[in-house]
């Protein structure tokens, strides 16, 4: 493992990969219409286009890709996994801001890559290992895509969790107003997009 060292400071502030506009105009796109409904989630079709998670199965893995299920020794003890999980709003807040987080990192690993391509794909005709090193950096640049896709879906379904929380609190909005608060931009720097007036 490389050892961690500080970044040059040219190199925290970068501007956010177009990958991440790109995914956020996809979930726009794909679910404008079902957004509009209460506890909508990214479809499981839309996550598979967007992640292509049979692209990165490991052997010996120190994390199981899968959500570990109960044990039936847990059964016996009559232990079940329920069927719903109270969280608090400031927790599902919590989570959002580390997705978003993951998000940026992923965005600064795309300028790099992006950069790396560059620097690497001049010297192609110069050094013999350059198309190897070109290849790899694309297989990274696809997985970098498929995270970046993964954490804004992600972020995109937290908000909505939050969003229909606060709609829930609600007495006198119209259905149809907690409709059109709900398709507020999911890039908005606030819950509903400043909308609330307009509706």
């Amino acid at each position: 493992m490389l050892e961690e060292t500080e970044d040059p400071e040219e190199f925290r502030v970068l501007p956010q990969s177009q990958i991440v506009q790109d995914a956020l105009q996809f979930l726009s796109n794909k679910t404008e219409t079902n957004r509009a409904s209460p506890g909508y989630q990214t479809s499981a079709m839309d996550v598979q286009k967007m992640t292509c998670p049979e692209s990165y199965h490991v052997h010996s893995p120190f994390l199981s890709t899968l959500p570990p299920p109960l044990e039936h020794d847990a059964v016996c003890a009559g232990i079940s996994e329920g069927s719903t999980v109270t969280i608090k709003v400031e927790q599902l807040k919590k989570w959002e801001g580390r997705l978003r987080t993951l998000t940026n990192i992923c965005s600064h690993i795309d300028w790099f890559n992006a950069a790396n391509f560059v620097t690497t794909y001049d010297c192609i005709n110069q050094d013999r290992h350059s198309l190897t090193r070109v290849q790899l950096i694309k297989g990274q640049s696809r997985a970098v895509r498929h995270a970046i896709n993964a954490s804004v879906s992600l972020t995109a379904d937290m908000l909505q969790v939050r969003r229909d929380a606060a709609l829930a609190t609600s007495r006198n909005l119209l259905d149809s107003s907690k409709e059109q608060l709900r398709l507020a931009p999911l890039e908005s720097p606030l819950l509903f997009g400043d909308q609330v007036r307009s509706v």
